[in-house]
Parts: structure tokens; sequence; C-alpha cells
């Protein structure tokens, strides 16, 4: 579940949302053009170039990236 607000007269949203994981509540910032696109099936990474690959997991999955580098941990070194 996210909250959405719009300031009156301006297009950007503020969408807040809880991580799953954490619990803590964060703060993905986009136009409402760009959330209808995603909500009526664009890819998010199309729908929001102007968000971070960390926000726009957290708005798809529910997790924000520090968890999400946390339960994926690995090592960049190594390569299967």
């Amino acid at each position: 579940m996210w909250i959405a607000s719009m300031a009156k007269g301006d297009s950007t949203m503020t969408i807040e949302k809880q991580c799953h994981h954490c619990g803590e509540m964060k703060t993905v910032h986009c136009t409402e053009e760009q959330f209808w696109a995603w909500q009526n099936g664009a890819l998010i990474q199309n729908a929001m170039p102007g968000t971070s690959k960390e926000e726009r997991e957290l708005l798809v999955s529910g997790t924000c990236g520090e968890c999400w580098k946390e339960i994926f941990r690995y090592d960049e070194d190594e390569e299967d």
C-alpha cells in the first residue's frame, strides 16, 4: 500500500511507501502522468525514467534499497 499526494495545480506526485522488511517509510517523486503510465501497464523503468532503481523496486516489490541489498547480498567479484 502506498500514500500518494499532489500539490494543487502541480502534476508532481509524492508517493510514500513503507518497506515490508524494515518498516521504514520511503518517499518517491514522479509525475501523475508517469504514475498512471505505470499503473496502466508500462514497464516502471520506462514510465518513471527519473527515479532510481531502488525507488522503482520499492514501488514494485515493497522492498527498500537497503533491505534489498541485505536480502540479496552477493560478492560482486564472484560470478557463476
